[in-house]
């Protein structure tokens, strides 16, 4: 079973195109030629293996859940082969990986200093009723703000939005 292209996405944009492997740095796209400008170089390994017969394989994962970002951690060529060669199982544990992977990507969103697209305070809800508009409306805005007026209707409104408007 294949990764699927989303959660490939998600990994290589959350690992900022740098191996994983604490303090190697290495660049995981490299200068390619005119046919093709870039060529890349980084490796999606499992932390628990695509197989149960694989390297960290026993788990209860099923495939699908093999194959999720959050299994998936992007190494260099020689990083990926050193966590799945034969000595260095013992060493390169599930949990010691899901800890590098962490800690990469928490560098990696610090260091590129962005903001999360989500606000997480919004104003509060306020219902209220819009009595008269003088204008046309375009577009909604995000925010809609009021503030009490000494106008009840619309007659009283228009004469005073024309004197504003002169």
């Amino acid at each position: 079973m294949a990764v699927p292209v989303t959660q490939q996405r998600k990994l290589t944009q959350r690992s900022g195109n740098i191996c994983a492997f604490p303090e190697c740095g290495l660049l995981l796209t490299a200068q390619g030629t005119p046919e093709d400008p870039i060529v890349v170089l980084g490796e999606m390994a499992h932390i628990v293996a695509e197989s149960p017969k694989g390297p960290r394989g026993d788990s209860p994962l099923t495939p699908e859940e093999r194959n999720r970002y959050e299994n998936l951690i992007l190494l260099c060529n020689q990083h990926h082969q050193l966590i799945d060669s034969e000595g260095a199982l013992a060493k390169y544990t599930v949990e010691r990986l899901y800890a590098m992977k962490e800690a990469h990507e928490q560098r990696i969103e610090r260091r590129l200093g962005g903001r999360s697209n989500v606000t997480s305070e919004l104003p509060p809800i306020v219902n209220d009723t819009v009595y008269s508009n003088v204008l046309p409306v375009t577009q909604m805005p995000r925010h809609i703000y009021g503030a009490p007026c000494s106008a009840g209707r619309e007659s009283e409104v228009r004469p005073a939005a024309r004197r504003l408007l002169a």
